[in-house]
């Protein structure tokens, strides 16, 4: 349990053990020594949780997160516990991952057949091209998938996170960007099923990720704008430099010809 309460000089947030309360104590960012206020428990404490954060697992209870996340994004992350263990959410992730890649490997075999049929290819010879491609993609549902909920969420909430401390830093720990990369994206991997669904689940997560990082981090909604837009516009100035960077190259060795 923590307190959670501003600073009377610069409204700064700060969070403090709950033993503290009565004590003394100094402001980190204009130095005012304060008096820690009585009884206001971390708001952090009281947050409800999502469907899928409540005791009990279940596929209705997945369901109602998946839809809460995607259609509104603004209760979905007022609610979501901000601290905590985070294997319900990575275990939430790879239900979502699972989801995602069954779609995406299922248009990949309809594809495959109906597409070899129309270039002329024998119906045998894609039957037995479907059943190869059938075992890699069984392969990826039961290796990939729990990578991609670990390692994958891991790698994004740290991304996150290191992209908020660049642009002003975060009231809420590392942990809180993994959750957020967790419910974030497998909560829109459904989408996977549409064709074209991949493209629609890059858009629609960032829009995801905005609220998620203004609400479960607390920040303002410029910032949390900014730091998820953030890696999008170093991979794009670094793909401008490296297209200028060829294009000069190319014109040099025409100039030398």
């Amino acid at each position: 349990m923590t307190i959670e309460f501003r600073c009377a000089t610069c409204r700064q947030h700060l969070r403090v053990p709950a033993d503290s309360t009565g004590k003394n104590a100094r402001c980190p960012q204009c130095q005012t020594l304060l008096r820690i206020p009585l009884g206001e428990v971390s708001t952090a404490d009281r947050r409800p949780g999502l469907p899928w954060e409540q005791s009990g697992k279940s596929l209705g209870k997945f369901i109602a997160t998946a839809r809460l996340v995607a259609f509104a994004p603004k209760t979905a992350f007022s609610q979501m516990k901000q601290r905590g263990r985070l294997g319900e959410a990575m275990l939430y992730a790879a239900i979502g991952q699972f989801i995602g890649v069954a779609g995406m490997e299922l248009w990949h075999l309809l594809l495959v057949y109906f597409g070899g049929q129309l270039l002329g290819f024998e119906r045998s010879f894609l039957q037995q091209q479907v059943v190869s491609l059938g075992f890699i993609a069984l392969a990826r549902l039961f290796v990939e998938v729990p990578l991609m909920a670990t390692l994958g969420c891991v790698i994004g909430g740290a991304v996150l996170h290191f992209c908020l401390i660049l642009c002003g830093g975060s009231r809420q720990p590392f942990s809180t960007s993994i959750r957020i990369a967790c419910y974030g994206h497998s909560s829109l991997t459904w989408l996977m099923w549409i064709p074209g669904g991949a493209l629609l689940v890059g858009v629609w997560s960032l829009a995801v990720r905005v609220y998620a990082v203004h609400l479960a981090h607390e920040v303002p909604m410029g910032r949390a704008v900014f730091a998820v837009l953030l890696p999008l516009i170093v991979v794009m100035v670094m793909a401008i430099i490296l297209i200028i960077i060829l294009a000069v190259t190319l014109v040099a060795l025409l100039a030398n010809q």
